[in-house]
């Protein structure tokens, strides 16, 4: 075999392998990206007035909920799910189903964040016994269809929606404590979060087969 026929077939077998891994791994880099973009954003609030963690998981009742951003302050917390979607973005707040398209012939039904970041936010208020919790939903790389609730926005309007919250409900007393409890209660260890990623297939393949979305 020539030495040109070996490069070939190695350049062919790397960018096969190339496609491979973003195919496999497209997901996990678009949540990563996306949980960056407001992980970015998030570092210019003031530090020591808000305090930041970013992918907490914590128990639920008898699983595990994961939640993309947490900000904790004297002026509440705030519970943040991120949404790396490229496109138009369609939905309510009541909506079961929301719909992403790419035109007029593509589109992709996906369910309610809102609903989803109830969860997380009914979680933590389990884990802390405290009511001032804010959800926010940020989407990153899309645009919307038509107005969206208010908690509903992009990646760079959530530092000045948070920071629009001035009224002093939670002492700072307090708000140390909040954040000391969630530290320790945040589940670190790659098998949970593993069978946690692995649960979340297995809910999604479930309504999948049910017809929830497509």
């Amino acid at each position: 075999m020539q030495v040109e026929d070996i490069l070939l077939y190695t350049v062919i077998f790397i960018t096969g392998l190339i496609l491979f891994l973003i195919k496999t791994f497209r997901p996990q880099l678009k949540g990563y990206l996306g949980e960056k973009s407001i992980r970015d954003k998030l570092k210019d609030l003031p530090q020591g007035t808000y305090h930041v963690l970013n992918n907490v998981m914590i128990p639920s009742r008898n699983k595990t909920t994961q939640i993309d951003h947490i900000v904790i302050s004297r002026f509440g917390i705030f519970v943040i799910e991120t949404k790396n979607y490229k496109g138009v973005i369609y939905g309510q707040e009541r909506d079961t189903i929301w719909t992403q398209y790419f035109n007029t012939n593509c589109k992709y039904q996906f369910l309610n964040p809102l609903h989803q970041n109830y969860g997380h936010v009914m979680a933590l208020k389990a884990l802390l016994d405290e009511e001032h919790i804010h959800s926010i939903v940020a989407f990153d790389g899309s645009v919307f269809g038509k107005k969206m609730p208010d908690n509903v926005m992009q990646v760079c309007e959530v530092k000045n929606y948070i920071r629009g919250f001035r009224q002093s409900v939670i002492s700072p007393v307090r708000v140390k404590k909040i954040v000391s409890r969630i530290q320790d209660s945040n589940i670190t260890d790659r098998t949970s979060r593993r069978n946690h990623v692995k649960s979340l297939k297995v809910r999604k393949q479930a309504t999948a087969r049910d017809g929830s979305y497509v």
